[in-house]
């Protein structure tokens, strides 16, 4: 299993950086996790098969994590028409979104084409990867994700409040993908300890509003030593 960060910045434009994505590869498989830059474009970019994406998830409806499925949709409604991945959003105003988007061009979602609601618990499970929802405190709408597929465990934080606060109650992960644009990462290290997280990918996070979290990884990363901690960038990638 290969994890891909096709995008790893924040709601706030940084140069050479697009908004959170991070594509799952397994088994000949794609799978998104967030959609917040144009989905379409990596996939043309990257030279994948739009009908390899298998899943796309989405934590939560905030522009830097969702607009990215409007040209995705746009071109799987008349040119890429052998692409229906399933896709979970996270409430009923984004379904009514790419709805009007469509509308407005002339298109519409195909009857194959599958777009569904996040539920709290597992959700999606396709006999190789499997997803659950964690509620979280960032937003009305926003969740957390445990991923397991080949046997590993990977929690994909999306935004939350704060550890400590809405920290994932899940233990035993080989991999945490964890947000670094609203907290400070470093107040992360006594939830990775407590939570036996066995690698630790900080994740859409930026330098501003007085958070300079490239900085303060390198107290994370001693802390919790010899735990290996990346910090993520733009086409960085892992295997588990």
């Amino acid at each position: 299993m290969r994890i891909i960060f096709e995008g790893t910045s924040h709601g706030v434009p940084e140069a050479g950086k697009k908004c959170a994505c991070t594509r799952i590869e397994v088994g000949g498989r794609n799978y998104f996790i967030d959609a917040g830059c144009d989905l379409a474009q990596v996939l043309a970019d990257k030279r994948i098969p739009f009908e390899s994406v298998s899943g796309i998830f989405i934590t939560h409806s905030h522009m830097d994590h969702s607009v990215g499925l409007l040209p995705f949709y746009a071109i799987t409604s008349w040119y890429y028409r052998e692409a229906d991945p399933p896709v979970y959003v996270p409430g009923e105003n984004l379904v009514k979104l790419v709805g009007q988007f469509l509308d407005a061009y002339g298109y519409e979602l195909r009857p194959t084409q599958k777009l569904e609601v996040v539920r709290e618990g597992t959700f999606f499970d396709d006999g190789v990867l499997k997803v659950t929802a964690i509620k979280t405190m960032h937003a009305p709408d926003s969740r957390a994700f445990l991923v397991e597929a080949e046997g590993k465990r990977i929690l994909f934080s999306g935004d939350i409040k704060g550890p400590g606060i809405d920290f994932p109650d899940i233990y035993d992960i080989d991999a945490a993908v964890l947000e670094g644009a609203h907290l400070w990462v470093n107040d992360y290290v006594d939830e990775i300890k407590k939570h036996n997280i066995r690698s630790v990918y900080i994740n859409h996070y930026g330098n501003y509003l007085g958070r300079p979290n490239s900085e303060r990884f390198v107290y994370l990363r001693n802390a919790i030593d010899p735990i290996p901690a990346m910090l993520t960038t733009d086409g960085a990638e892992i295997t588990l």
